[in-house]
């Protein structure tokens, strides 16, 4: 073979090796550009959740800011009306629910026009004071309050044009699986699973004055617990299972347009934290979406609701031995059980009666 041959050889395959190197190289190059711009998205969503929190924490100062003031007044004006109605013989008793008892009688015009007058002023900012309770405790901790933040006009429009495309029709039951399915789905990818942060709880202890329950102490305690409406979760796009859950069941009603059943089932445990997950019954048939915890069920048939229910507490890590209670709630209603068992049979009697219509 001539050399000539051989160098031409040696370059071609040097050619081919430069090319292969090059075609490597701009691929991982590729690949580098790729994860930059993920990093960077990532650095976005992280400054964003950032000020969210920050925001979060402002306006829990300022609520403890309010608090503070608010709690100042009472104690100003419940001294000045202690005072003033012990001079004028009304005794007080302390306590929830005890009945106070009157001393002697008002002496003069004035002095009870004087008494009114405090009355009226404390009665005014108890009415503060009680919007401002009911505020809190509607996202200080599950209970009946619970019912209220959960919206399906608000996620109606989204439900029916961007997540489903469609509402729920009975004479179509074809379509009813694959449309709960996409709800679900669209909760597990669109919003993020994240604790919630600490949040004031309020308790008030009342005093009975001739007849009128006033408050006399207020305890303010915080919680790792903040439970956020439908509305919130999708602005923050993001709330740990009691938030997920309320969503998934403001869709679901949504969706369901009132022509079928569904529920946020939350359990409470005495040894673990509360877990709630979305229900609906339709058709005959169960649906369990539980999106934090990466779980979705379908019971065909009434008869397979209570293996159902109680695998997804398997799966769930919950066990019946521990359960202090099971709220089950919607928009409308809102019901306490005592053990797991009572609730297969409440959901098994409602989708009996749908199979039976």
């Amino acid at each position: 073979m001539k050399r000539s041959t051989i160098i031409l050889i040696l370059l071609l395959a040097l050619a081919v090796s430069n090319a292969a190197w090059l075609a490597l190289y701009q691929a991982k190059n590729m690949e580098i550009k790729a994860l930059k711009a993920n990093l960077t998205y990532y650095v976005q969503l992280s400054g964003q959740l950032a000020q969210k929190f920050k925001n979060m924490y402002d306006n829990y100062t300022a609520l403890q800011v309010s608090y503070g003031r608010l709690k100042a007044a009472y104690d100003r004006l419940y001294s000045i009306l202690k005072k003033g109605t012990l001079l004028l013989g009304i005794v007080f008793k302390h306590g929830k629910g005890t009945n106070a008892t009157a001393g002697a009688p008002l002496n003069t015009t004035l002095e009870e026009a004087t008494v009114s007058m405090l009355f009226k002023a404390y009665s005014e900012l108890n009415q503060s004071l009680a919007k401002f309770v009911q505020l809190i405790q509607l996202h200080s901790h599950l209970g009946p309050q619970s019912r209220y933040l959960i919206d399906p006009d608000y996620v109606m429009p989204i439900v029916a044009e961007k997540i489903v495309g469609r509402l729920y029709d009975p004479k179509h039951p074809q379509y009813t699986s694959q449309d709960i399915k996409k709800i679900y789905e669209w909760i597990t990818k669109n919003i993020y699973d994240v604790p919630d942060s600490d949040f004031p709880d309020v308790t008030i202890e009342y005093v009975n004055i001739t007849g009128t329950l006033l408050p006399i102490k207020l305890d303010f305690t915080l919680r790792r617990e903040y439970v956020q409406s439908a509305a919130e979760t999708m602005k923050r796009r993001a709330g740990d299972c009691e938030d997920q859950a309320i969503l998934a069941t403001s869709m679901l009603i949504a969706y369901l347009q009132k022509l079928a059943s569904a529920y946020t089932i939350c359990l409470i445990s005495s040894v673990q934290l509360a877990h709630c997950a979305s229900m609906a019954v339709v058709d005959g048939k169960l649906y369990i979406l539980d999106p934090t915890m990466g779980y979705y069920a379908v019971a065909k048939n009434p008869s397979e609701i209570p293996t159902t229910i109680r695998s997804w507490m398997d799966y769930t890590g919950y066990s019946p031995q521990y359960l202090a209670k099971v709220y089950l709630f919607n928009n409308t209603w809102f019901k306490s059980f005592i053990a797991i068992d009572d609730v297969i049979r409440y959901i098994s009697n409602i989708a009996n009666a749908q199979v039976q219509k």
